[in-house]
């Protein structure tokens, strides 16, 4: 009955595709509510000062909600945001 509503035996395999854009942008919401209740910090630890401080240092990348996401829900792809 799963695999008949998502991939329709095999037979529709691009059905799949809409699950993941759920679940990308389930992820770019609930990452996106945990970045502003500081949930999700920058990992080092100047950088963690200076975001507590209210600003992050030049150097430091800024956090995308949407990227992280994606970069979460495909297995072979970095792009930078869980380091």
């Amino acid at each position: 009955m799963i695999l008949k509503a998502t991939v329709g035996y095999g037979y529709y395999p691009q059905r799949a595709v809409w699950g993941l854009v759920f679940l990308i942008a389930l992820g770019w919401f609930l990452y996106g509510r945990s970045y502003s209740m500081e949930s999700i910090v920058p990992s080092d630890r100047e950088a963690y000062n200076s975001f507590k401080q209210g600003q992050l240092p030049g150097n430091y990348p800024g956090f995308s909600a949407a990227v992280y996401s994606l970069e979460n829900s495909l297995p072979l792809v970095k792009l930078g945001q869980a380091d």
